[in-house]
């Protein structure tokens, strides 16, 4: 979803609206310049490893925020999962 700026103009993306089924452990997309809040819809286990600290997601509909630039490892404690993502620029539109 694009937002339109001054004269009409494009901001471009605002909003990216992922679904993802994560199967195998690895490493995890790059959403640079975007917030990320995320929750597993199917599923359970899945943990977001980052430099500086674990993302818990193991429990099913228990979403987490984080930045989308941060590198990120995935690990699968319990199998696979599908999560979904509403993620935004943060200036651009608020939760």
């Amino acid at each position: 979803m694009a937002r339109a700026g001054k004269a009409g103009r494009s901001m471009g993306v605002a909003w990216h609206f992922g679904r993802t089924a994560i199967i195998e452990e690895g490493p995890f997309s790059d959403y640079t310049g975007y917030e990320r809040l995320q929750v597993v819809t199917k599923g359970a286990g899945l943990v977001l490893i980052a430099p500086d600290r674990e993302i818990d997601l193991r429990l099913p509909m228990q979403p987490r925020r984080y930045d989308g630039g941060t590198p990120i490892r995935t690990l699968l404690e319990r199998g696979p999962v599908e999560c979904r993502e509403p993620d935004r620029r943060p200036r651009t539109f608020r939760y």
